[in-house]
């Protein structure tokens, strides 16, 4: 008897885990379907997922998510994996912001990506990529520049 109660409380404490576990992995992609506003320009960029846009010459992308994770949380995760890049916190638009600039090669091409967590509500932020090359125009940089400053004022 007392190992069927035991095997019992085992299976429910399982099926709980498994429930819990996959109910987050829903809210995670609930989450990520949500729209951020961001001023763009639709003429220069295709927007091929929700939050997802490409640069018509595909030279840009810029890529914002919600985290179902809180901004202290997620600072947290970075730190721990990873060591190779230098993060900095600033403060914009009354949000915090953890960022971080490097090159990066694909297809022969360099490239700066910049990486932003923006703090929100306790147990959301934004995650914000942006991908450049590294020898773009200077409007282009400005044009980037300005789309950040939108996700900050407009979320």
């Amino acid at each position: 008897m007392k190992n069927l109660l035991l095997v019992t409380l085992l299976t429910l404490f399982s099926f709980n885990f498994y429930a819990q576990e996959n109910n987050k992995k829903h809210l995670i992609f609930e989450i990520q379907k949500r729209k951020i506003n961001i001023d763009i320009d639709a003429a220069l960029f295709e927007n091929f997922a929700t939050n997802m846009y490409g640069s018509k010459n595909k030279d840009a992308v810029v890529i914002a998510l919600y985290l179902p994770n809180s901004y202290e949380d997620q600072k947290l995760k970075i730190a721990s994996t990873q060591n190779d890049k230098v993060w900095a916190e600033k403060s914009a638009y009354g949000k915090k912001v953890y960022t971080t600039n490097y090159e990066i090669s694909k297809s022969d091409k360099r490239y700066v990506k910049s990486e932003y967590i923006i703090s929100m509500q306790d147990s959301l932020c934004i995650s914000l990529t942006t991908m450049l090359p590294l020898n773009a125009l200077k409007t282009d940089k400005e044009m980037i520049k300005d789309i950040v400053k939108s996700v900050l004022k407009k979320n």
